[in-house]
Order: C-alpha cells, then sequence, then structure tokens
C-alpha cells in the first residue's frame, strides 16, 4: 500500500462555513491528507464593471461580506490546524506553485464554483502543462453539494414542509 500522503489542495468560493463544508469533509475523511485550503478573491470581482449589464460586479456591501466571511472562514479553519491561504491571484496561477512532485496531489473544487467550472478547470490545467507538470502527479475532482440549483432535487422533502397559502 502507498503510504505517501496525499496533498488536497482545496479551492473555495463560497463554501466559507466550517460546520458543513462538503470539500473539507472529503479531503479531512483520508488517512494520509495533507490539506492546502486556498482561497482567492478573483480579479473579476474587483473589476469596476460588468459590461455586458454595465453594473457593478462585486459593490461595497458585497466586497465588505467578502473579507469578513472569508476572515472567520479563516480563523475556523486555525482552530482545527489548518491554515487558509489568501490570494487575489487567479486560481490557475496559484495552483500550480503548490502542486508536490513527491506525492498524489488532489486539486479539490466545488461543481457550483463560480458558476463556471469547466473553465476554472481548463484554465488550471493549461497552466499547470505550462509549467511542464506531469499529469501523472495531480487530479481534479470536482463535487457538489453546496448549493441548490433546483427545487427537484429536494421534492422529496416538501412534503415535510408546512407551506403557507396567500389568497
Amino acid at each position: 500500500m502507498d503510504r505517501r500522503k496525499t496533498r488536497f489542495i482545496v479551492l473555495f468560493n463560497r463554501e466559507l462555513r466550517l460546520h458543513d463544508n462538503h470539500l473539507l469533509s472529503a479531503c479531512l475523511s483520508h488517512e494520509n491528507a495533507e490539506v492546502l485550503p486556498l482561497f482567492s478573491f478573483q480579479p473579476f470581482l474587483f473589476q469596476d464593471k460588468d459590461l455586458r449589464w454595465n453594473t457593478l460586479i462585486c459593490g461595497d456591501i458585497r466586497k465588505k461580506f467578502y473579507l469578513e466571511a472569508v476572515s472567520e472562514f479563516q480563523s475556523s479553519l486555525r482552530n482545527i490546524g489548518l491554515d487558509l491561504l489568501v490570494s487575489r491571484q487567479k486560481y490557475s496561477e496559484l495552483v500550480p506553485l503548490l502542486i508536490d512532485p513527491n506525492q498524489q496531489n488532489i486539486i479539490l473544487i466545488s461543481d457550483d464554483f463560480i458558476n463556471d467550472i469547466h473553465h476554472v478547470c481548463t484554465d488550471i490545467v493549461d497552466s499547470l502543462d505550462h509549467h511542464n507538470i506531469d499529469h501523472s502527479s495531480y487530479q481534479i475532482q470536482s463535487l457538489w453539494g453546496n448549493c441548490l440549483l433546483d427545487i427537484k432535487h429536494v421534492s422529496h422533502l416538501l412534503s415535510q414542509i408546512q407551506m403557507a397559502t396567500f389568497r
């Protein structure tokens, strides 16, 4: 049996709570896990306007919320012995710096990540290729479990909820 550690590079976006975090649960259940939690204030959050809609992408109130949530999450992780790495660089720039060629690397990402997991993963793989990192030294795994995308995903629970009737 291979006793090497498995390095989990965990990319966080909106899942900034410790007690019900599906990404952390997945990697902390491994026997020889080394967990590197990573949060990036993605550059698009701080652009002035979304040109398609001529609106702010991230207004002052949302920026304040993100800063407070990340700070609280960082503190919660420290309480369990993990250190949240926080950056303003793109994940595709950061992940290659965290790959350890001497152990198995799993890049763990939430399936509801920034609403476009495909582009994020493609950018990461392109960057790993650019840094000549062997494909056999890493895996990218996505997990769904953090958001309700459609009411039909929980329709079996609707009978347990008392619904209000408005007339």
